[in-house]
């Protein structure tokens, strides 16, 4: 698990987020996390689905 975590921290990026951003990600592609933030006016909204097509 360590060398996992080393090569994740190696390849990820990090978002920087304005007001009104929006980001999709197809889960079944690309790895991600979400890291934590102290804001407490910061709303996530979370929204799961089928892709409407075939990969």
């Amino acid at each position: 698990m360590e060398e996992l975590n080393g090569i994740a921290d190696k390849i990820s990026t990090s978002i920087c987020w304005n007001q009104g951003d929006i980001l999709m990600i197809d889960n079944t592609r690309i790895m991600h996390v979400r890291r934590a933030f102290t804001d407490k006016t910061r709303e996530i909204y979370i929204r799961l689905c089928s892709p409407g097509f075939q990969f």
